[in-house]
């Protein structure tokens, strides 16, 4: 169980952002299918929908095949999987900050650099696209993260975030090991 006291802490120290930092903008062209290379990638169902959707944050090492693996079967299941990178446009391959994960030379990972408070901005900014596209209901946009992106789901999921960031709530929000 949490202390009591230590989530508005959490919460306040998702709000320091480093110098510089800006939120993915999804416009024409940053969405591809998968493999497609594009800032986000769109794991599509079959059928004309509307569908509900699902924004899937990736953990502390990027995008994996378990995170790919995931939205394909969100997508067999009949959800929109949206995989937004909020690593690779801002120039980090990781953030886990494991040793012997840094190469000789190289800046140690470092969670802070794409904090909570950032990523939020990237989910609620992926759910808007998910919203405007005509296959998916508006009203069935969840988020699911894992790791270092279950934390942001935790951060989404606050009352507190989604009106600082004047954002819509998602319908549901799941955290795999945050």
């Amino acid at each position: 169980m949490m202390p009591r006291g230590l989530l508005p802490f959490i919460l306040l120290a998702g709000w320091i952002l480093p110098a510089g930092a800006q939120p993915i903008a999804f416009g024409p062209g940053a969405v591809g299918p998968p493999g497609s290379g594009a800032m986000a990638t769109l794991h599509a169902p079959v059928g004309h929908g509307p569908h509900p959707a699902v924004v899937l944050l990736h953990g502390c090492s990027g995008i994996t095949p378990t995170v790919r693996r995931w939205a394909a079967r969100l997508a067999d299941w009949g959800y929109a999987a949206l995989v937004p990178d909020s690593f690779g446009p801002r120039g980090v391959d990781n953030v886990c900050g494991e040793a012997g994960r840094v190469a000789p030379g190289t800046r140690s990972p470092d969670a802070s650099r794409v904090p909570p408070r950032l990523r939020a901005e990237d989910a609620f900014a992926a759910a808007a696209y998910l919203r405007s596209r005509p296959d998916v209901d508006p009203a069935r946009v969840s988020v699911v993260g894992f790791s270092h992106g279950g934390t942001t789901a935790l951060f989404v999921a606050s009352s507190a975030v989604v009106e600082r960031l004047g954002a819509r709530p998602f319908a549901r929000a799941v955290a795999f090991y945050p």
